[in-house]
C-alpha cells in the first residue's frame, strides 16, 4: 500500500463525479444500473482509491465480472493513481485498521495476528476446508499441505521449497495460497507470514527506492517464516525487482523458511525473466493445476450451491457441468448468476431459465477453427505470438492487438461474449469494453481502421 495522503472532500467529490461518468461510458445501461451504480467511494489519497459496496456478495460479483474495466476507468481519470481496491462495508472495519503512528510508511490493509497481507485482503472463505479437491488440483493441494505441516517423510523441506503453483486463470491458485496463510495462522502462530501480490511487491520496492527507505523494505522480509507471492508473472521485464526478489527468496530458502510462488504459467513459460531467477523458482517443487473434469465440476458446483444456501436441481447442475468445461471461477460465476437472477429478478432456477440465463457462459464449440485463425492472423500481423494475446500483459502493443482480436471474433463469428473472453482468460465485460474501444478508434485512427480491414481480408481469403 501507499503512504496515506488524504485529499480534500471537494477533490474526492469531484473525482467521484468523474468516475461515475466514466463508468456510464464504459458500461451498458443495464450493467451500470444493476451493478456499477451500487458502488460508492470509500477513500481517496494521492495514489490510491478505495471503493465500497454494501455486501460481500456484491463485492465478489463485481470483482469477478467488472474489476479490470473499473480499474481502467479509475486509472484513466488521474495518472497519479497507482492502486485501486473494492471492499465490502460488512467487513471494512476489520479490513482497515488504524495507522498506529504518523510515520508509518506501509499501510497493512489486512493483519491477522501473525499473518500480514500487504494491500491484499485475505478472503476468509479461502481455506483448505472450503477447497474442493479433485484430479485437477490434488497435486497442488497436497504439496501445499505438505509444505505447511512439513511432516512428510518422503520429502524434505529442501525438496519442495520454494513451492511453485501454476495453472490457467480461475482454477483456484489464489485460494490455495491463502489457505496456506490461514492454516499457519490457526495452527502455527509462532510463525510469521507475509502474503502479497507481485504487483504490490513491485510497488513497495519502487516506492522504497524513491523514498530512500530501501533498508526498511528489506527488513520487512528478514524476520518472517513464510512468504507467499501471488501473480509472480507480473515481474517480467522488471530486472531490478527480479534481482531484489531473488535475493529475498534465496535468503529465506537458505534459512529453511518457506516460500510459495503462484503464477499463471510454469517457470519455463514466463518470458523476460533472468536465467538466475528462473532457476531459483524452479528449484523446489512445481505443481500444476489442470482444468476440472466432469466429476470435478459436479463436486465444485454442489459445493458452491451449498455455500450460497440455495436449492438447484440435479438436472440443472448436470447442464452446467456438461456445458462449462473450463475453470472453477466460471462454474462459480454460473451459480452466482443463477442466484442473482433468482434473488433480484425472482426468476425460478429450472432447466429452461438456466439455459437462457447462462447462454453467454456456455461455450460454442463449432467456432474453434475461426478462433484459431483469427488469433493467429492478428498475432502474426502485429509481430506477436498467440500466447502474447492470451497473456495478462498490459504492454500497449499487446493490449491493442488483443482488443482487435476480440473485436474481430465478435464480428466474424457467432461466439458469445463469454466464450470470446474465455479465449483470452477474460470475462465478457472486458470483451464489451474492448469492442467499444476499437469501434471508437476506427473512427479516430484511419491507420488502425486500415489494419483491421487488411486482417479481415486475410482471414476471409483463407
Amino acid at each position: 500500500m501507499v503512504e496515506i495522503n488524504k485529499v480534500t472532500s471537494d477533490k474526492k467529490e469531484l473525482f467521484w463525479k468523474k468516475a461515475k461518468l466514466q463508468f456510464q461510458n464504459y458500461f451498458d445501461y443495464e450493467i451500470y444500473d444493476r451493478w456499477i451504480s451500487k458502488i460508492d467511494i470509500f477513500s481517496l489519497s494521492r495514489e490510491e482509491v478505495i471503493l465500497s459496496v454494501s455486501s460481500k456478495f456484491l463485492r465478489d460479483w463485481i470483482i469477478r465480472e467488472y474489476f479490470e474495466i473499473i480499474k481502467d476507468a479509475i486509472f484513466s481519470i488521474d495518472a497519479n493513481i497507482k492502486l485501486f481496491s473494492l471492499i465490502s462495508l460488512e467487513d471494512s472495519k476489520k479490513s482497515l485498521p488504524k495507522i498506529q503512528n504518523k510515520d508509518q510508511k506501509i499501510v497493512n490493509l489486512s493483519q491477522y495476528n501473525n499473518v500480514f497481507a500487504f494491500g491484499t485482503d485475505l478472503n476468509e472463505k479461502f481455506t483448505f476446508d472450503n477447497l474442493v479437491v479433485g484430479d485437477f488440483n490434488k497435486l497442488a493441494v497436497g504439496a501445499a499441505k505438505m509444505l505447511v505441516s512439513n511432516d512428510n517423510k518422503a520429502f524434505s523441506l529442501s525438496d519442495i521449497n520454494p513451492l511453485f503453483l501454476h495453472g490457467s486463470v480461475g482454477l483456484g491458485k489464489t485460494h490455495i495460497g491463502q489457505s496456506i496463510a490461514w492454516k499457519i495462522k490457526e495452527e502455527y502462530q509462532d510463525q510469521n507470514v507475509i502474503y502479497l501480490s507481485a504487483e504490490r511487491f513491485v510497488h513497495h520496492f519502487v516506492k522504497s527506492i524513491r523514498d530512500k527507505t530501501i533498508m526498511d523494505f528489506k527488513e520487512k522480509f528478514k524476520n518472517i517464516d513464510v512468504l507467499i507471492i501471488d501473480d509472480i508473472q507480473f515481474i517480467a521485464k522488471k530486472s531490478g525487482t527480479q534481482e531484489e526478489m531473488l535475493h529475498i527468496i534465496n535468503n529465506l530458502v537458505e534459512d529453511k523458511k518457506k516460500v510459495i510462488l503462484i503464477c499463471d504459467q510454469s517457470p519455463s513459460e514466463i518470458n523476460d525473466i533472468s536465467d538466475k531467477f528462473r532457476s531459483r523458482i524452479s528449484g523446489g517443487m512445481i505443481a500444476d493445476m489442470k482444468f476440472p473434469n466432469y466429476s470435478d465440476r459436479i463436486a465444485i458446483l454442489k459445493k458452491k450451491i451449498s455455500d450460497l444456501d440455495i436449492e438447484i436441481s440435479e438436472d440443472v447442475i448436470k447442464l452446467i457441468a456438461s456445458n462449462l468445461n473450463s475453470n472453477v471461477r466460471d462454474l462459480e460465476g454460473a451459480i452466482k448468476k443463477l442466484a442473482a437472477n433468482y434473488i433480484i429478478a425472482n426468476e425460478e432456477i429450472n432447466i429452461d431459465n438456466a439455459q437462457n440465463i447462462l447462454l453467454d457462459f456456455f461455450k460454442n464449440n463449432k467456432n474453434d477453427i475461426d478462433i484459431d485463425i483469427i488469433q493467429k492472423e492478428v498475432a502474426k500481423f502485429f509481430g506477436l505470438k498467440i500466447t502474447d494475446l492470451k497473456s495478462n500483459s498490459r504492454n500497449i502493443k499487446i493490449a491493442r492487438a488483443r482488443q482487435i482480436a476480440m473485436f474481430l471474433l465478435k464480428n466474424i463469428t457467432d461466439l458469445s461474449l463469454a466464450a470470446i473472453g474465455k479465449e483470452f482468460n477474460k470475462n465478457h465485460a472486458t470483451v464489451i469494453y474492448a469492442c467499444k474501444k476499437i469501434e471508437e478508434l476506427i473512427f479516430k485512427d484511419p491507420s488502425l481502421a486500415s489494419n483491421i480491414k487488411e486482417i479481415e481480408n486475410i482471414i476471409n481469403n483463407i
